[in-house]
């Protein structure tokens, strides 16, 4: 899959047959977002299409994002 204008870097994971899930690095206007977003595969076409679901952030919100995450992940396991 070519990268689409401003994109810098990708990584695409599989979540199902027609589901992917991908993260990828943008620069709009000297700025580094990083791009979380679900892609679909259609019927009758090949190639998966970005859905409106997914998140787009600043690379020092998308690192709270992630400290966030690791304290939600660390809830869940007490709660296991």
């Amino acid at each position: 899959m070519l990268l689409e204008h401003g994109t810098l870097d990708q990584q695409m994971m599989k979540l199902g047959d027609l589901t992917m899930l991908r993260a990828c690095v943008k620069s709009i206007q000297g700025d580094l977002f990083i791009d979380l977003r679900k892609w679909l595969k259609f019927p009758n076409n090949e190639d998966f299409v970005a859905t409106k679901k997914g998140i787009m952030l600043k690379v020092a919100d998308w690192d709270k994002a992630c400290e966030m995450v690791k304290s939600v992940k660390a809830g869940l396991e007490k709660a296991e």
